[in-house]
């Protein structure tokens, strides 16, 4: 994204939720799906999905001052902070360090019930087309599965 005025953004992502996982279930549990289709599925029936970390993959920023990051589940505010305010992670106690870590990394660990979004907020503060610009790459997350209470 590139501006030549001093501007606010809104960016959005979906991030693909997982939304079945195979699991064994019995003959009488599979056909009361059938005839009850009317009802809204959790994630999971007798296990919940937890996003554990939302992670941003940024390129090159220039002239441009982050905000918030905010996760939604559906409509439901999961989270939100202040990216400056977002503390570091340590790579040598991180358990789900991958060879690959975003610009961003924002551990949360909150149920999701149905899909999963991130919002960043930025703003532009140049008159300079040259040097107003975000560069986006991805958004990614990391889910964990346990079992309810």
């Amino acid at each position: 994204m590139e501006s030549n005025y001093p501007a606010h953004l809104e960016i959005y992502f979906s991030i693909p939720t997982p939304f079945r996982v195979e699991k064994q279930s019995s003959l009488f549990a599979w056909i009361s799906r059938i005839f009850t289709r009317d009802q809204v599925d959790r994630v999971f029936e007798g296990l919940h999905l937890r996003v554990v970390r939302v992670e941003l993959y940024l390129g090159s920023q220039r002239g441009v001052t982050l905000g918030e990051l905010g996760v939604m589940d559906g409509s439901k505010k999961l989270a939100s902070a202040a990216v400056a305010a977002i503390p570091l992670i340590d790579a040598n106690t991180d358990p789900y360090q991958e060879k690959s870590s975003g610009t961003i990394r924002y551990d949360i660990d909150r149920e999701v019930d149905t899909a999963l979004g991130i919002k960043l907020t930025a703003g532009f503060s140049n008159w300079n087309f040259d040097e107003n610009q975000l560069h986006l790459i991805a958004a990614k997350a990391i889910f964990a599965q346990s079992k309810k209470a």
